[in-house]
């Protein structure tokens, strides 16, 4: 009996074996040291591409605004690229277990990443071939955390599906992207876009949030039902803290850039013909169909 309460009592620091009080589904937690780490980076890669999505829309694109390397595609695709090696190395370094670590997702945006370089490049690829590599790197991140929530206890499985249903959420919205893309032929829509740069932040929000509840100094009680409460009250806080500091910069640069950008958008529809341009044409057509219906009988006179 003093045997096992020595094991009980002994430090995760020295002894990996955990006490009968806590989840046999966790014996490898107190070994992974890159936990934090690792979806602290995630969370920084997510946030930077849903700022390289915001900026990328047509409000920064104004012919007076400066906007400098924000034009600069293949630089951003592979900046792109070059995080997802960082993080493929980050998960293997350290000693991060197989079930929580995140090398095919950053295999699947390095795979986004490439191919948006490729179409950056001017090589001609199948249309709508990058957004869809995008959609598919955030499914895949869904499924990956939808596994990992299955077989936890509650609050870690709520944390998981949270990141799950994040994830999927992104890749739905970048399928609305794709698909209204094509139906308008147009690159994309303003609207599809602001939420898609929205929810890629908040994915990066919540990767630092639930890094920070997972691996916390004091170990959170996985069954208690207030702290479950409490991680769901975090995610919606951490969307509305997006959505407002999102729509606060949106409307600050639209009020700045607001005339900038209309300039430069009727600059350049300038030289393009218009509905009420193509009207203009018909009193035309109607004098050549009136003047060759007076030219007949003329012409059966003459005979």
């Amino acid at each position: 009996m003093s045997d096992g309460l020595a094991v009980t009592n002994a430090s995760p620091a020295t002894d990996f074996t955990l006490p009968p009080s806590w989840p046999t589904v966790f014996p490898f937690r107190s070994a992974d040291d890159g936990f934090l780490l690792s979806h602290a980076f995630l969370g920084t890669f997510f946030f930077l591409q849903g700022a390289w999505c915001f900026s990328g829309l047509p409000i920064f694109r104004s012919n007076d605004l400066k906007c400098g390397p924000l034009r600069t595609t293949v630089l951003a695709d592979m900046v792109k690229f070059g995080l997802c090696v960082i993080g493929i190395l980050v998960e293997t370094v350290f000693t991060i277990h197989s079930a929580y670590a995140y090398h095919t997702v950053y295999g699947g945006f390095a795979l986004a990443a490439i191919t948006e370089l490729l179409g950056s490049l001017g090589i001609i690829l199948p249309e709508g071939l990058e957004d869809a590599a995008q959609v598919m790197a955030f499914a895949v991140l869904g499924l990956i955390a939808r596994a990992q929530a299955s077989g936890e206890v509650y609050l870690t499985g709520a944390t998981r599906l949270l990141t799950s249903y994040t994830a999927l959420f992104n890749a739905g919205i970048g399928t609305v992207f794709q698909l209204t893309a094509f139906r308008r032929r147009c690159r994309y829509s303003l609207l599809i876009g602001q939420l898609r740069a929205g929810s890629t932040l908040l994915q990066g929000v919540w990767f630092w949030h639930a890094a920070a509840i997972l691996q916390a100094p004091d170990r959170w009680a996985e069954k208690e039902h207030e702290n479950i409460l409490h991680l769901s009250i975090a995610f919606v806080w951490d969307a509305f803290a997006v959505v407002l500091i999102y729509s606060l910069i949106t409307a600050l640069v639209g009020r700045l850039t607001r005339g900038r950008y209309e300039e430069s958008t009727n600059a350049s529809a300038a030289g393009k013909l218009g509905y009420h341009d193509a009207r203009s044409y018909e009193p035309l057509r109607d004098s050549k169909v009136e003047t060759g219906i007076s030219l007949t009988p003329k012409a059966t006179e003459s005979i």
